[in-house]
């Protein structure tokens, strides 16, 4: 409604444009050139409200997105406007460099050439085993001879004198004192009784002197005491030991028989009883 509008008085206008031009013509002469203003101003009068219809035909975007129906046609996009040249540059361009184009010969691939093979070093020889001296061996103990053993002094049979006999070994015994047992000599009987008279009988000798097997005199072996015609069988049944010498005997002298010596730094007893 308003395009037609518009129409309608561009071209009152015009009409009345063409008008004045006339009136003009017959009124007086004019130069050529002001006619030739008059037409210009008329033209550019009448050409801008033509132009208006044309913008007013280019129709107008609108804020809401169209929506399209299956009756009306699918809505064009508008082409893409051309974009701007660029100014051309006095400058020489540089020459770009040539695109190398590839050979279309195929070039049957060479195959890598195989490893080289890495020599495998070789174990090196086990050392012989160097056999280990067998040791030597010890020689084997020589067993000394024993030495003989020294038969035990016999006493020479003296009548009415009494005498100790243990195997083949036989003293003659004496009633005596420290001295007596010091002389090395005969068995010493010390402050005690005869063989017969009651009471225990106690002999004495030094080891030093013979009487040192006293002490390792088994339990349950036999000696004899004689007197003359008369003889007393005696029977091992103890041993006693003190690690002291010089000691009171008080205690230490019992049974029938007690038969004492030293032994190391101690003394020795062996005790017997009359079969």
């Amino acid at each position: 409604m308003r395009s037609t509008t518009r129409l309608a008085m561009t071209a009152a206008s015009l009409v009345i444009a063409i008008g004045l031009a006339g009136c003009s013509a017959q009124q007086s002469t004019r130069s050529d050139q002001a006619k030739t203003s008059s037409v210009q101003l008329v033209a550019t009068a009448a050409a801008a409200p033509l132009r208006e219809l044309a913008m007013d035909k280019v129709p107008k975007p609108s804020s809401k997105p169209a929506r399209w129906t299956p009756t009306s046609p699918a809505p064009q996009a508008p082409s893409p406007a051309a974009a701007p040249s660029p100014r051309a540059t006095s400058a020489a361009p540089t020459p770009s460099a040539a695109i190398p184009v590839p050979s279309r010969t195929t070039t049957t691939p060479k195959p890598a050439p195989a490893p080289a093979r890495v020599a495998v070093p070789e174990p090196a020889p086990t050392a012989a085993r160097v056999a280990a001296p067998k040791p030597t061996p010890a020689p084997a103990p020589v067993a000394l001879p024993k030495p003989a053993p020294v038969p035990a002094p016999v006493a020479t049979p003296v009548s009415n004198a009494w005498q100790i006999s243990i195997g083949g070994w036989a003293r003659t015994i004496v009633s005596g004192t420290q001295s007596a047992i010091d002389a090395c000599g005969p068995a010493v009987l010390y402050s005690s009784s005869w063989p017969g008279a009651g009471g225990t009988t106690w002999l004495n000798g030094h080891n030093n002197c013979g009487f040192q097997f006293w002490t390792d005199l088994p339990i349950g072996s036999t000696l004899t005491v004689t007197h003359g015609p008369a003889v007393f069988r005696y029977r091992v049944v103890g041993h006693g030991y003190v690690a002291q010498q010089g000691i009171s005997s008080a205690g230490l002298i019992h049974n029938d028989l007690t038969l004492q010596t030293c032994k190391g730094s101690g003394t020795s007893f062996t005790y017997a009883d009359l079969i």
